[in-house]
């Protein structure tokens, strides 16, 4: 044995109409600080690497439902909100003005011409949970010297043969969020 299985059933496959999607902090974090020290940038933003362990033990320990949780290392929140929902057969919608990025990280993206969406982070977590759990997670996460600026960013729409992850903008247009393609940074870890 390697291991022991501390969570029954988490699964990307399990995200279901009314879930809830949260992020534990500021999304993009690392990769800005990578992409900036590789090219020459003076970026005011540090990487957001850190253990996620306790965190995950802290939430698992809290007895909430949670269907999917997942650090947004390689692809950034975008691959892992399209990862979601092709494997669960699910649109996803996010609020374009609740995913927490700095503005370091959007200036530095803008530009770059680089999708924030698409930039890891190594301290992160997003989670998908019931949607009566999503306050409680939100406790937790709020609580934790572990995250800054939590958000409840989206939730899961309804079964789809076709999956997408859609943002609306604040001004309430929808688009499709693009799903990450190529190399964004050359692999350091």
């Amino acid at each position: 044995s390697i291991g022991d299985v501390v969570y029954d059933g988490l699964s990307s496959h399990n995200l279901k109409d009314g879930d809830v999607i949260v992020v534990s902090g500021y999304l993009g974090d690392h990769g800005a600080c990578v992409l900036a020290e590789r090219e020459g940038f003076d970026v005011d933003v540090e990487s957001d690497c850190d253990s996620l362990w306790p965190l995950v033990e802290e939430v698992i320990n809290a007895g909430l439902c949670i269907k999917a949780m997942r650090d947004p290392t390689r692809g950034g929140l975008s691959a892992v909100l399209y990862e979601w929902a092709r494997a669960s057969q699910v649109d996803i919608k996010v609020y374009e003005d609740r995913i927490p990025i700095r503005e370091s990280v959007l200036g530095l993206c803008e530009f770059l011409g680089l999708d924030p969406l698409h930039l890891a982070c190594e301290g992160r977590i997003v989670f998908a949970v019931e949607e009566s759990d999503a306050k409680k997670l939100m406790d937790i996460l709020e609580k934790s010297p572990l995250c800054e600026k939590p958000m409840i960013i989206g939730r899961v729409l309804r079964a789809s043969q076709r999956p997408r992850v859609i943002i609306q903008t604040p001004y309430g247009v929808e688009r499709l969020m693009e799903p990450p393609s190529g190399i964004l940074l050359p692999r350091i870890c």
